[in-house]
């Protein structure tokens, strides 16, 4: 073999690698641009929901958790091109385990469940678990804590009052405590040794306690229902493992702290890769007392001050509310999820 035999075959080994590594690179940019892009679609998903979950309307402030899951996937479904494809959308809701919403005395979470009707039929159908507060028994008094400070105290072994009594304190004034009635016998009962346990007589002992039972109570049933999709999923031939992203505690008692919306995207195939999109979110509610969303006589809504709003025809408190009458949302102040008709 010649010199010049040896140059031509490195000089094909060197492009070789050379293309290679462009692929590589243009891959690796592709994959950034994409999880950028769902990243934004995921936060205006979010915001999306955050803006339908609480409002005043005649006057009455309320918390409407469906209003804020539907307005959650309307602009997801909407971002992904999805919106009037039904088999898509319910393969699209297969990535979001749980969704939450907190309130000032507990939280709600909504999953995915499998129903099976008289026929063998299985439909999968995303509901909301009752109310879970945030509750502790020290061993002589059942506890349940709220954000704002109200703690309600339920003395089921009758220390304070033969007959067991329910009491609303606020952790503010604990001297208060010291009026009830029977106060002093449950000192006696509770006897000098245990009394410093009992966490109404010792304010550092009960902030720390509500802080950590705050926390713990929502990251506890988070992961419990996060898990628990895995079962869904795997039905659906979803293989990818769903688990609660390590937080540290200071997020949950962000989202405990205000009425908060909380969502998880998770194991979402990336194209043309072996990776998966993981993503969460938690904000907090926003509360207006004016009508934000406007429709217009081209069938689309807008945010309040967008200088694209034709004709108005109408306006609503929250996106759902316009989706449910065919508006697509703007994509000039709605970037993310702005969708032309199809």
């Amino acid at each position: 073999m010649k010199l010049y035999h040896f140059g031509l075959i490195f000089a094909i080994f060197a492009l070789a690698i050379f293309i290679s590594t462009e692929l590589i690179l243009t891959r690796s940019a592709a994959v950034a641009k994409d999880e950028t892009n769902y990243g934004n679609i995921f936060d205006e998903a979010v915001d999306a929901a955050t803006n339908s979950l609480m409002s005043y309307k005649d006057g009455v402030l309320s918390l409407d958790k469906d209003a804020a899951a539907d307005a959650f996937y309307a602009s997801l479904y909407a971002s992904f091109g999805i919106t009037d494809n039904p088999t898509e959308r319910a393969k699209m809701s297969l990535y979001v385990p749980v969704l939450a919403v907190t309130c000032d005395d507990g939280f709600y979470i909504q999953y995915n469940q499998i129903l099976v009707d008289k026929d063998g039929h299985q439909e999968i159908n995303r509901t909301w678990t009752n109310k879970i507060q945030y509750g502790y028994d020290d061993g002589y008094f059942v506890y349940r804590f709220t954000n704002s400070g109200i703690t309600t105290i339920y003395d089921t072994n009758g220390l304070i009052d033969p007959t067991p009594s329910v009491y609303k304190v606020d952790i503010s004034s604990f001297d208060t405590i010291q009026q009830f009635s029977g106060f002093a016998a449950a000192a006696g009962a509770i006897g000098a040794a245990n009394w410093d346990k009992c966490l109404f007589t010792n304010p550092e002992l009960f902030n720390e306690v509500r802080t950590q039972t705050i926390a713990q109570t929502l990251e506890r049933y988070l992961n419990e229902y996060c898990n628990a999709h895995n079962d869904v999923a795997q039905r659906t031939g979803i293989l990818y493992q769903f688990s609660l992203p390590a937080m540290d505690s200071g997020i949950y008692l962000r989202a405990a702290a205000n009425s908060s919306f909380l969502a998880f995207f998770q194991g979402y195939p990336m194209a043309g890769t072996n990776k998966t999109y993981n993503v969460y979110n938690v904000s907090n509610a926003q509360v207006s007392e004016t009508q934000l969303i406007t429709m217009d006589n081209t069938g689309v809504y807008h945010r309040e001050g967008c200088t694209h709003i034709g004709e108005i025809v109408g306006s609503a408190y929250n996106e759902r509310e316009c989706v449910e009458q065919g508006y697509y949302a703007c994509p000039y102040c709605y970037p993310n999820n702005g969708a032309h008709k199809h």
